[in-house]
């Protein structure tokens, strides 16, 4: 599965890639500032990035360009420039944006990079987090939080499918507390083999596991 973002200000062309990388099996993370790409790169990894021909999309395509760390691949939509790694042309056609992005991981990637290392992996049946050798125990409920975060990543995970998934219910005083509490157990424990800032709060949107 890879992980997209995607700069694509048009809402029919940001839907239609948006269906054809979902039914792939794909993750898509969707900006709405360009600036917001350098942000996001800070805590998030996506394997290539779409750009349209909007400002949006442009400017997007200039930020990555200028940005002092390695940039993924970038597919111009309707768009050709030269600091594109590919471009298709509009309209698009179906499975013309997995070919394109397969084929441009795989340039600049290589094959043997395709399958990236998990920095964290669970183990359910001792209810263990573990990265790079360590391993912390977890309570019943930090697993169950965990574990929905970890199904989810990169994308972020609301309160209430938090509240529903690992307890049951929505509603009643102190819920928000609550995850906030557990949140920050989990921090601590996942801070113990070296995923301190693993678990990011998203404000108005949820939790996001970025390891």
């Amino acid at each position: 599965m890879a992980t997209i973002l995607l700069a694509v200000a048009d809402p029919s062309l940001r839907d239609a890639c948006i269906a054809q990388l979902e039914a792939a099996g794909h993750a898509s993370l969707r900006l709405d500032r360009p600036l917001a790409s350098l942000v996001l790169s800070r805590t998030v990894i996506w394997d290539a990035t779409c750009v349209d021909s909007s400002d949006l999309g442009v400017e997007t395509l200039r930020t990555l360009a200028g940005a002092s760390q390695p940039v993924t691949p970038v597919v111009g939509l309707g768009l050709e420039e030269s600091a594109l790694t590919a471009s298709i042309p509009l309209p698009l056609v179906e499975q013309r944006l997995l070919s394109t992005i397969s084929e441009v991981t795989s340039l600049v990637h290589g094959p043997a990079s395709r399958a990236k290392p998990e920095r964290l992996r669970l183990d359910p049946e001792r209810r263990l987090a573990v990265s790079q050798g360590l391993e912390v125990a977890l309570t019943r409920t930090e697993f169950l939080l965990l574990d929905v975060l970890y199904e989810r990543r990169p994308r972020e995970v609301g309160l209430m499918e938090v509240l529903q998934t690992v307890w049951g219910f929505t509603e009643g005083r102190g819920t928000s507390e609550l995850v906030r509490s557990h949140v920050r157990n989990l921090r601590l424990k996942l801070a113990k083999i070296g995923l301190p800032d693993a678990v990011q709060s998203r404000r108005g949107r949820g939790y996001a596991l970025t390891a």
